[in-house]
């Protein structure tokens, strides 16, 4: 901008709009311009220069930290270094000082011939009675050993009478006539009353006074039976698969009454029906009857133990 060109009119209008008088002559009005327009850049000037002056001000502080950070890090690692160096030192020192050690023991070590009473007896205790045996017509001095383990009931280890697998659970009955469950423990398939899942065996409190001897695992249910000939069934009842007249699942081991009276000996259980038969010599089956399975020359299923005819002798 030419103030110097200006005509007396224009420099009016520039001072009007700066808020300055418009008296005078010419040179008053261009020298009292000159004079504002000097100010105003001086002003910008200085904002800007204040403002650069705090961002400057602000990163400098910011990298002061950066730096202070960077340091303390770096004596941490220093720090860490020398202690494992130390450390190093110290567990080689002791390995040398072990190796001098077990150099100077080398030439008194022996080894006994024979081994204690109570360590032979501890091993030909856990190899059974048949190893053991075989071991000492080998050797005749372990006789007196597998003696004593017979003795002390080291080869009496009774085996499970039934173990069976369901779909995603199992089910061991034990010598004791006690039943265990463990697995997924969905609508009540493992007996306890629950359905939570049972990641080791648990003995089945329901049937605590049965001496139960046999149990057989389906896909979504389980059925045992106790030496006096009971029946039981628990879990999913879908298709009438538990024989109890309906189709509602049972958390706990519910009797099958439709049997009573009869004495199981046998059970099979399927993936969606159920197979027993009793001292009698008599079938039953129950549950889904898709495909004649059931044996009763229709496909219809059945809620509660039906005798299979057809295998009865005229």
């Amino acid at each position: 901008m030419n103030i110097n060109k200006m005509t007396v009119t224009r420099l009016k209008q520039e001072l009007t709009q700066r808020g300055l008088p418009t008296d005078g002559v010419k040179p008053i009005l261009v020298q009292r311009l000159r004079e504002a327009m000097a100010w105003k850049n001086s002003n910008e000037a200085f904002h800007s220069l204040s403002a650069k002056a705090a961002t400057t001000a602000q990163a400098r502080a910011e990298k002061q930290v950066q730096l202070k950070d960077a340091q303390e890090a770096a004596r941490l690692a220093q720090a860490g270094a020398e202690r494992l160096t130390v450390e190093l030192a110290a567990a080689e020192n002791e390995e040398r000082e072990a190796q001098a050690k077990l150099k100077e023991l080398e030439p008194r070590l022996f080894f006994a011939p024979k081994l204690p009473a109570c360590v032979l007896l501890s091993i030909v205790g856990q190899v059974g009675k048949r190893t053991g045996e075989r071991a000492a017509c080998v050797k005749r001095e372990w006789r007196g050993s597998v003696e004593a383990a017979k003795a002390l009931g080291m080869y009496d280890v009774k085996p499970p009478l039934s173990v069976a697998a369901g779909g995603s659970m199992t089910a061991v009955c034990t010598a004791e006539g006690e039943l265990f469950t463990f697995g997924e423990g969905e609508d009540g398939r493992l007996g306890h009353g629950g359905e939570q899942n049972e990641l080791v065996p648990r003995l089945v409190e329901a049937l605590t006074g049965k001496t139960v001897i046999g149990v057989s695992a389906g896909a979504i249910h389980t059925a045992a039976w106790t030496e006096e000939g009971e029946f039981f069934t628990f879990g999913v009842g879908v298709y009438g698969v538990l024989g109890h007249g309906g189709e509602q699942r049972e958390l706990v081991p519910r009797l099958v009454e439709a049997l009573a009276g009869k004495k199981v000996v046998g059970v099979s259980a399927g993936e969606a029906h159920t197979v027993v038969w009793t001292e009698g010599g008599e079938l039953f089956t129950f549950g889904n009857g898709d495909y004649g399975k059931l044996g009763h020359g229709g496909e219809q299923d059945e809620l509660v133990p039906r005798l299979v005819e057809a295998l009865l002798k005229e």
